[in-house]
């Protein structure tokens, strides 16, 4: 079960306001997409936030990276359990940094990232854990904010 809060950024950028929020409580109801179509209607915000216990899913995944693609909406998550995986493509442009990213290149860590760039995914584990994940222009970014990203509020107290 996965539970989600919307938030979306106010008018000045100063501060989050909740929009939204979702539960997963039966298979094929999704918490995020839940949250987002109860949320985005009030919102005019082109940032929003997800405060959420587990990563999108396989189905939810693919849904904000074309939500993202336009360039007219961008989306944080920000995760708080661990167990979840992140669904990334190193291959085509997706990006992961600080925490998640090997930090030389020993053959270790080389085989890390080929086993990331052949399943697509990363396994959050609770050393990981709060994770951030950026979707932004088709794009997703764990643990490193796109250069180009929207202006928006500080990530609350506790997330990157």
């Amino acid at each position: 079960m996965v539970d989600s809060t919307l938030y979306a950024a106010n008018p000045d950028n100063t501060n989050w306001k909740q929009v939204g929020t979702g539960t997963q409580a039966k298979k094929g109801t999704h918490a995020e997409i839940s949250a987002y179509n109860e949320g985005k209607p009030k919102s005019k915000s082109n940032v929003l936030m997800f405060i959420q216990d587990g990563a999108p899913c396989e189905e939810c995944h693919p849904k904000f990276r074309e939500l993202s693609r336009a360039g007219t909406e961008s989306f944080i998550f920000c995760v708080t359990g661990a167990g979840y995986v992140v669904h990334l493509d190193l291959a085509n442009g997706d990006k992961i940094g600080g925490m998640h990213a090997p930090m030389t290149s020993t053959s270790a860590n080389t085989k890390h990232l080929n086993q990331i760039i052949m399943n697509k995914w990363y396994k959050l584990d609770a050393d990981h854990i709060p994770a951030v994940i950026y979707y932004h222009a088709g794009s997703v970014f764990l643990d490193a904010k796109p250069i180009n990203f929207p202006a928006h509020p500080a990530l609350l107290a506790g997330y990157g």
